[in-house]
């Protein structure tokens, strides 16, 4: 069963499609079956990082019944264990609480870590908040980054939310 993980901040640029690239390679690089599930549409950026740029289908593909989850899934170069699914290039896709879960539900027993690159702020965190495991909460050491993760991590320990 995959461990599922959450790169989250309530600021742009702070770099956490960075984290989640290293982190995803640290873990295939142990053995580990990881996949990075890009989250932020229209915003696509990973393919460039992880050097994937044979893409014909994406997330929202999927979503939207294009093609088949597995058909989305994109091998990374030159790490054995290591997938992408690339988020969609359409700026008025939406990924809804249900779209993640049936990712999640589909991925769970082939992967070992499934790893939510999210796009800033609240939206998407609050869709992924009882599907994952761990948040990890990226932050840049200036003042309002510094306070947009403590309201961060207050919203995650909000039940009502």
């Amino acid at each position: 069963m995959a461990k599922i993980f959450s790169i989250a901040s309530g600021k742009g640029g702070v770099g956490k499609s960075t984290i989640s690239c290293h982190l995803a390679k640290s873990m295939a690089g142990h053995g580990e079956k990881t996949i990075i599930i890009e989250t932020d549409c229209g915003f696509r950026g990973l393919d460039i990082i992880l050097n994937t740029d044979q893409i014909v289908y994406d997330i929202g593909d999927f979503v939207s019944g294009n093609c088949e989850l597995v058909d989305a899934i994109q091998p990374v170069e030159n790490f054995d264990h290591l997938h992408f699914l690339p988020a969609s290039t359409n700026f008025e896709q939406t990924l809804n609480h249900k779209d993640l879960l049936k990712i999640c539900e589909s991925l769970k027993n082939i992967y070992d870590n499934i790893i939510f690159d999210l796009p800033s702020g609240y939206a998407m965190t609050a869709k992924t908040k009882n599907i994952s495991d761990i948040f990890l909460i990226v932050v840049t050491p200036d003042p309002v980054c510094i306070r947009d993760a403590s309201m961060f991590v207050d919203f995650l320990r909000n039940e009502k939310c």
